[in-house]
C-alpha cells in the first residue's frame, strides 16, 4: 500500500479509534474489505434508526423553506440546480446551520459567487442531496462511538476513501489499488 493508504488507514484508526496493523493493512484489498474490519473491530448498535434517512428528511426540510419543490428532492438532486443561492459564500454556512451540521465546510471567500461552475464549485462530496444526507449521518456519529451500525461503517469509510482519494463516486468493492490508484 501507498503513502495515500497509508494515511487512509491512520485516518481511519483515528476516526474509529482503533488500531489496524501492518499485515491487516496490507491485506486490505477494497473499500468494502476496510468497513468490514472496521465493524469487527467497533461494538455496532443493533435497530437504530437510518441516519441517513433522518439526515435526507432534514435536509428536505431545509430545501423546503428554500422553495424547493418537495417531488425535487432526491438524493441524486445538484444542490446548485436545486438553488443556486447556494454557492453564495455568506448562504451556504447559513444553510449547514440550518441542517444542524456541526462540520460544515467553507466556501472560499475569493471566488465570485456569480461565476461558479454548478456541481464542481461546491465542496468535494456535498454537490447532491445524497452527498448531504451522508454527511450529515456519518459526521453525527463521530461524539458517540456507541452510535455505528454497519451503513454508517461503511458511509464514513467510504467518506474517509474519497475524501484521501478526492474521487467523487466509486463501488464498495473498488479496489485500493487497481481502481482507486492507492498502490
Amino acid at each position: 500500500m501507498g503513502l495515500d493508504g497509508i494515511e487512509m488507514v491512520m485516518e481511519t484508526e483515528e476516526v474509529f479509534d482503533i488500531a489496524i496493523s501492518d499485515r491487516e493493512a496490507e491485506g486490505l484489498v477494497c473499500v468494502r474489505d476496510l468497513a468490514a474490519l472496521v465493524s469487527r473491530r467497533i461494538p455496532l448498535v443493533r435497530g437504530e434508526p437510518c441516519r441517513t434517512r433522518r439526515a435526507f428528511a432534514q435536509a428536505r426540510r431545509v430545501l423546503r423553506r428554500l422553495r424547493v419543490p418537495r417531488a425535487a428532492v432526491v438524493p441524486g438532486a445538484s444542490l446548485l440546480e436545486l438553488s443556486p443561492i447556494l454557492a453564495h459564500p455568506d448562504v451556504w454556512p447559513l444553510f449547514g446551520r440550518a441542517l444542524g451540521a456541526r462540520v460544515w465546510p467553507t466556501l472560499p471567500r475569493e471566488r465570485a459567487w456569480r461565476k461558479l461552475r454548478l456541481a464542481e464549485e461546491l465542496p468535494y462530496g456535498l454537490r447532491t442531496v445524497g452527498e448531504v444526507a451522508r454527511h450529515l449521518a456519518t459526521e453525527s456519529l463521530e461524539e458517540s462511538a456507541c452510535a455505528w451500525n454497519r451503513e454508517t461503517i461503511l458511509l464514513r469509510v467510504r467518506r474517509l476513501v474519497a475524501d484521501q482519494m478526492q474521487v467523487d463516486s466509486f463501488p464498495d468493492d473498488a479496489r485500493f489499488a487497481d481502481d482507486l490508484g492507492c498502490g
